[in-house]
């Protein structure tokens, strides 16, 4: 999967307002051409249009079904508004993966309206939540 990105943070008080202005430059000076340009949290993203992280996800899901990989977990962690396209295209493809009983997790870092069925705090509760699913992994490994 290729994807061309450019992205600009900032802190500086007013800069929300300069990245608005920035996007609408961009589109004009884009016009025509295949891109999308937006706004995310602290960044100006300029995409291949049809390009985003929910069709990357389904690509990626497709990839593992016609390897004939099993999948028994999907999770997809976000925290921006760019990554409810994920949440969504993990939904779409739900069925189409994985083993019978395979655990499908969307989740959002913070407490905020979103297409993620969950919710995590912070960065730090994510950790935990990936160093669980190591020892878990582990765990069904020394089983076998």
């Amino acid at each position: 999967i290729h994807q061309l990105d450019w992205n600009a943070k900032w802190c500086v008080v007013g800069a929300e307002s300069q990245a608005k202005e920035l996007v609408g430059h961009l589109e004009d000076l884009l016009v025509g051409e295949p891109v999308d340009v937006s706004v995310g949290q602290s960044t100006v993203e300029i995409k291949p249009k049809g390009i985003n992280k929910g069709s990357a996800v389904e690509r990626v899901l497709q990839y593992v079904a016609e390897e004939g990989g099993l999948t028994d977990m999907v999770m997809c962690v976000g925290d921006d508004r760019s990554d409810e396209e994920m949440f969504v295209g993990l939904r779409a493809r739900r069925s189409q993966f994985g083993t019978e009983d395979c655990k499908v997790f969307a989740c959002t870092v913070g407490q905020k309206p979103s297409k993620a069925e969950y919710y995590v705090n912070d960065p730090a509760e994510v950790l935990e939540i990936l160093k669980a699913c190591t020892h878990i992994s582990k765990d069904k490994e020394l089983q076998s």
